[in-house]
């Protein structure tokens, strides 16, 4: 959708990101005092920490050692794997952010303005040297199901709950609908400062 990378770096305060068929995207909303929401949600880093938290032990689900590097993001080996954003509006808490499944260094600077070939090519390996991908890690492809269950399990562990699978009701289906074709269609909404 045009300007829809704008739109998620306008209301997330986050960096750009390359789309990408090959990461887990990942969402964590939350009102703030919930019982589910531990500590001061007025202290950004522990909710970064706590719902990151969550992540890494999913990632350990797949066999993957990883750790919180603060403000926002989840490193293994030293490379980054995860990148999260976390907004706060209406006394609401909502983080998300993407689990690098895999990661095609070239096609992502294809995708990116980037002015100079010389540039380019350092940006480039600086990427190799500074990012990694789930793939890299265990010398395999994990389809995005083993993904999504293991990170499943690492919220249930890190919250100490029960995730049930859902459908939405007709009453969502229907503001999704609403909120698509009244917001994240039109270029106002998408290009608003």
């Amino acid at each position: 959708m045009k300007g829809q990378e704008k739109t998620l770096e306008d209301i997330f305060k986050a960096g750009v990101k390359a789309v990408d068929p090959e990461r887990a995207v990942h969402k964590y909303v939350r009102r703030q005092g919930n019982q589910l929401f531990v500590g001061d949600c007025s202290y950004i880093l522990d909710s970064y920490k706590r719902i990151c938290g969550a992540i890494i032990k999913g990632l350990r689900n797949l066999g993957i050692v990883s750790k919180y590097s603060p403000i926002n993001d989840i490193l293994t080996n030293h490379k980054k794997i995860s990148g999260n954003a976390q907004t706060r509006k209406l006394k609401t808490v909502l983080q998300h952010g993407t689990i690098i499944m895999d990661v095609d260094v070239e096609k992502m600077f294809s995708l990116l303005k980037v002015p100079d070939e010389k540039i380019k090519d350092k940006l480039i390996e600086d990427v190799r040297n500074r990012v990694t991908s789930i793939k890299n890690i265990l010398n395999l492809d994990i389809s995005f199901r083993d993904v999504a269950d293991a990170m499943k399990k690492g919220f249930e562990e890190e919250f100490n709950i029960n995730l049930i699978d859902g459908d939405l009701t007709q009453e969502e289906l229907n503001l999704a609908h609403l909120f698509e074709r009244e917001c994240f269609s039109s270029d106002e909404w998408n290009y608003r400062r």
